[in-house]
């Protein structure tokens, strides 16, 4: 028998082993998109965790930094149960619905404008328009032997049931409506692994659903009644029946948006410096020098495609431009729209983030990221955004005391260390200094003190600390306490010195900030096939 249901058996196996996700949300919806969602999670972790454990801490600033779209944080919590499960709740303010990406989603809740109505729609597992993978990459050559896979796929869920499971509750403005006619109150979808194990088995069941999943696995297209009725067992699988879509139009604001997103950020400077999340800045400076360098038509799938990907012809470009100002660091990215000249969307899946975003302070601080749209001859609009941190401004300084000047000398009553020492020819003072507790790029300038010389360091580099690292060991909660060593050299010195002060100006709590960009009238025509 070949092996059906590669794909739905993999995904199982990947998420018991990285563990079971409970997800609630919350949506409270403006009539002009801007809104909030109360966002609980709770990871159970899985084998992998086992490998390397997270903190509460790490849990939430990763979820805080990489949920895309929300532009303020309230009332957020984070800790870890007894049992080892990593939980957070917290609201998220978000001006437009529609960039809101989640970083833990079971149920993917996703908005977009319809004229002047909001639309939402849900799927789970999928992305938006593609078509569930049933029998992964081998198609199934008879009913029996489909039969045969869905039973191996509940037979895993059977042990795994939950594993993963969701639900959202949309509170929407003014008239709302499903599928199934006009809403009153919240709409709720859920989505969870008993869900999918009773939509396999009633796929199994119905021999028309059955060949119809069938075609869908071998490209085959489908009568319209056929596409129907397999969307509509999908719909319900995932977030029940009725609700596969809904509509909002009119009605008054739920809240003042502007209001409690300035309240949010002014309480929320305490608990963003102890989770280690920069309060949102100003908006970002434009990009310069914007170019496009390189165009490449992509017709058919290579061997580049890893096994979850799902191939569609594109064409890729690559853009080079400067930012405005020097980041500690570039977050990432998200391309948000691709019009063709006659105003359809060129979007693959729901608007992809930026590949090969590469930010080089070192070249005029040149960035370099790569878009990839569906084909076309020319591009009426391309545009996106581009976040990024920047330093506050100095704020204090800090001295470190070394009685001995060698490898793995330790400062006095700090946890700061001296991992590498070395005199280089001409009076070069080549040094690495591990400091626990001090995030990448909040160190401003480094000055040895020797008596009564002072020399000013150059820096030039550094790297996060790995867990373990720094005067002693570090494990459990603290297992991943922000912390990074800076390579300095510093010049004119004769001999090491017996022993030695360093002056550390540090900068205050970073800001971050998102720069939007724009490209019209891309000709795509003579780079074609």
């Amino acid at each position: 028998m070949t092996r059906p249901l590669t794909l739905i058996l993999l995904i199982l196996g990947c998420l018991l082993a990285s563990g079971c996700l409970e997800v609630e949300n919350v949506w409270t919806l403006n009539p002009d998109g801007s809104g909030k969602v109360k966002h609980s999670v709770v990871l159970r972790p899985g084998m992998l965790a086992a490998l390397s454990p997270q903190s509460s801490r790490a849990f939430a600033q990763e979820l805080l930094q990489e949920s895309e779209g929300i532009e303020a944080w309230a009332d957020f919590s984070y800790r870890k149960s007894d049992e080892g499960w990593l939980c957070f709740e917290g609201v998220g303010y978000f001006p437009d619905a529609a960039q809101v990406r989640l970083k833990h989603e079971v149920v993917q809740t996703r908005f977009a404008r319809a004229g002047t109505a909001i639309v939402a729609s849900f799927v789970g597992w999928r992305s938006q328009g593609d078509s569930l993978p049933f029998f992964g990459g081998e198609t199934p050559k008879s009913l029996q032997e489909a039969r045969t896979a869905l039973l191996v796929a509940r037979v895993q869920l059977g042990t795994m049931k939950a594993f993963l499971r969701g639900k959202d509750l949309l509170q929407l403005p003014g008239r709302v409506s499903s599928l199934a006619g006009p809403l009153e109150g919240p709409a709720e979808v859920a989505f969870s692994g008993e869900r999918l194990s009773q939509f396999l088995g009633k796929l199994a069941q119905d021999d028309e659903l059955l060949a119809a999943a069938i075609a869908q696995s071998a490209g085959q297209p489908l009568e319209p009644a056929q596409a129907r009725a397999l969307e509509q067992a999908m719909s319900e699988a995932y977030v029940g029946a009725g609700v596969a879509g809904l509509r909002s139009e009119g009605g008054q604001p739920a809240f003042d948006y502007a209001a409690e997103v300035a309240a949010a950020i002014s309480a929320g400077r305490e608990a963003y410096a102890e989770v280690g999340f920069a309060r949102p800045g100003r908006p970002g400076l434009p990009l310069q020098n914007l170019r496009l360098v390189a165009i490449e038509h992509v017709w058919e799938e290579s061997a580049d495609h890893v096994l979850l990907d799902t191939f569609e012809p594109h064409v890729s470009m690559t853009w080079t431009a400067s930012l405005g100002e020097k980041p500690l660091r570039v977050l990432g990215g998200r391309m948000t729209e691709a019009r063709a000249t006659d105003g359809s969307s060129l979007l693959l899946n729901e608007g992809p983030a930026l590949e090969d975003l590469d930010a080089r302070a070192d070249l005029e601080l040149g960035i370099r990221f790569s878009i990839q749209t569906r084909p076309a001859r020319s591009v009426a609009r391309l545009s996106g955004y581009i976040d990024y941190l920047l330093p506050g401004p100095v704020e204090r300084k800090r001295e470190l005391a070394f009685a001995a000047f060698q490898r793995d000398a330790r400062a006095e009553g700090g946890r700061a260390r001296l991992s590498e020492v070395s005199l280089e020819p001409g009076g070069i003072l080549d040094l690495s200094l591990a400091l626990p507790g001090v995030p990448e790029g909040q160190v401003a300038a480094v000055e040895l003190v020797l008596g009564a010389e002072v020399i000013r360091g150059e820096l030039q580099g550094s790297e996060e600390l790995e867990a373990g690292e720094g005067p002693e060991e570090r494990s459990g909660e603290d297992a991943d306490e922000p912390g990074h060593a800076l390579s300095l050299r510093f010049p004119g010195l004769r001999a090491l010195p017996a022993k030695a002060r360093f002056r550390l100006a540090l900068y205050g709590a970073p800001t971050r900030h998102r720069l939007r960009f724009e490209m019209t009238r891309v000709d795509l025509s003579e780079q074609g096939r």
